[in-house]
């Protein structure tokens, strides 16, 4: 079935409902002139006849007898404007008609129409329009009553051709206008129809950009007629498919960042996990040669437990960080003073008698909600890596104080400095920077990511001030506990 298009349908609609209107309209004006014509004829004729019968009529000859003949009238003049005025003269004359005893009417006239005359005669009115040599006429007979009897009758007519005429222009004109009317209004149909469908024309290319790649692009609005709802609800509708494809490509994004995060973390645990198990199987395959005294074995089993204890907390940091990534870490929080815990961190650490270390409290305690066990590891990560990697005749500062509603614990030390391009990837887990700083030596590479991991977990987060060949500072920001949260105050 073909289809059509909605510019062709409206245009066709249009069209169709002006030629109605102008064929309704043409209609009535040819019945309403018409019948105005008709009325005002019909009143005509009413008066002449009335006035006709108040006469009473002309006294007109005796009735004839039975088979006489008439004398012959007046001969029918030839056709010219003698012709026509008598014509008219003839027409515009009533005629008198009187019941005779001997026949079925008296007078020297004949009648308009016979028929018409008979039911005059019998006492009905009537009018009736005939055609004939005298032309179209409209002809109007009316009994004459005397002391309630019918005796005669008067028929007076009026010329058609007038009003013939008139319909007939207006249906000629009728006729030449409705062509040229239709074709005019299919005319402004169709430019009304194209401008009306403008709009959606727009929206039909709107849609086909966006159809392609661009979610960009929208609609202008005009006016606030229904289209302009469309095209408002359409620029609705792309914004949120926009927004939804941003989402789906961010989710997307953060897809490919996590397993590529997943794969190269995998990829590095084993690499870590396999260096000291080669080095643990070397020393155990050549204790178990048996050519070894007592002093290597001891040597090869302290080695062995060495590497032993590498993996052990190799494993225990992986297994907090995968806690920590997957919101899995528990914290058991109450109230700290963050220069408590600093202080007895430092006291129990190994390197606790290491000149280089020096630490700065602030004078009021200063809580915040954590669980001790796991900030202390946090700092002592931070630390562990600060003395890494500060040289021999460096320092180390650690520093607590409050920075607004944050309370700050700081480490600072005077190694190598870390690349600006480095100071976002060294929280990574197996990152290591130590080229940059300077340093031979590292860890695994978890310790800042563990730490990062555990601080934000409580809230807070870890900052890097660092330049290549400076010093560097890390600061772990926490929210200070607001005084309806305190209770029994924790130490580690």
């Amino acid at each position: 079935m073909p289809k059509h298009s909605l510019r062709t349908t409206l245009t066709a609609w249009n069209v169709a409902a002006f030629v109605g209107m102008l064929c309704a309209f043409g209609g009535a004006i040819v019945l309403t002139t018409q019948g105005l014509l008709s009325s005002a004829i019909d009143r005509d004729l009413t008066e002449r006849a009335s006035r006709a019968a108040g006469f009473g009529g002309p006294p007109g000859p005796p009735p004839p007898i039975r088979g006489e003949r008439r004398p012959p009238g007046p001969p029918i003049p030839a056709p010219g404007p003698y012709f026509e005025a008598n014509r008219a003269a003839d027409i515009q004359r009533p005629r008198f008609f009187r019941l005779s005893g001997e026949g079925p009417f008296g007078g020297a006239d004949e009648p308009f129409d016979r028929p018409a005359l008979d039911l005059a005669l019998s006492g009905v009115q009537n009018t009736k329009d005939i055609s004939g040599p005298l032309g179209h006429l409209r002809v109007f007979s009316r009994p004459l009553v005397r002391n309630g009897s019918v005796v005669g009758a008067v028929q007076v007519a009026r010329d058609l051709g007038e009003s013939d005429l008139l319909l007939r222009s207006q249906l000629s004109t009728l006729l030449f206008v409705m062509p040229v009317g239709i074709f005019g209004a299919a005319a402004i149909a169709k430019l009304l129809t194209n401008r009306a469908l403008k709009p959606i024309a727009q929206v039909t290319a709107a849609a086909s950009e966006i159809s392609r790649s661009d979610l960009t692009r929208r609609l202008t609005l005009h006016g606030d007629d229904e289209l302009a709802e469309m095209a408002g609800t359409f620029n609705d509708m792309v914004a949120r498919l926009q927004s939804s494809f941003e989402e789906l490509e961010a989710t997307y994004s953060d897809l490919e960042r996590a397993y590529e995060t997943q794969r190269r973390f995998t990829a590095d645990a084993s690499h870590e996990l396999r260096t000291p198990l080669t080095r643990l199987r070397l020393t155990t395959s050549a204790a178990l040669t048996g050519k070894s005294d007592p002093a290597e074995l001891r040597r090869a089993l302290e080695s062995a437990d060495l590497e032993v204890a590498r993996m052990t907390r190799l494993v225990h940091q992986l297994l907090t960080l995968s806690l920590a990534g997957a919101g899995g870490l528990q914290l058991i929080l109450a109230p700290v003073d963050l220069r408590v815990l600093a202080a007895d961190a430092l006291a129990r650490h190994p390197s606790a008698g290491d000149e280089r270390i020096s630490a700065t409290f602030c004078e009021p305690r200063l809580l915040v909600r954590a669980d001790a066990e796991q900030l202390e590891r946090a700092f002592t990560n931070i630390l562990e890596n600060a003395l890494r990697h500060a040289p021999s005749e460096g320092f180390v500062r650690v520093a607590v104080g409050q920075q607004g509603s944050e309370a700050v614990l700081s480490v600072e030390d005077s190694g190598s400095g870390i690349a600006p391009e480095h100071q976002e990837a060294i929280f990574e887990p197996f990152f290591r920077a130590d080229a940059a700083r300077g340093s031979a030596e590292g860890g695994a590479g978890l310790g800042l990511a563990i730490a990062k991991s555990i601080v934000e977990a409580h809230g807070g987060r870890i900052e890097v001030a660092s330049q290549v060949g400076g010093p560097t500072k890390f600061r772990l920001c926490l929210p200070i506990e607001s005084a309806a949260q305190r209770g029994p105050i924790t130490s580690s």
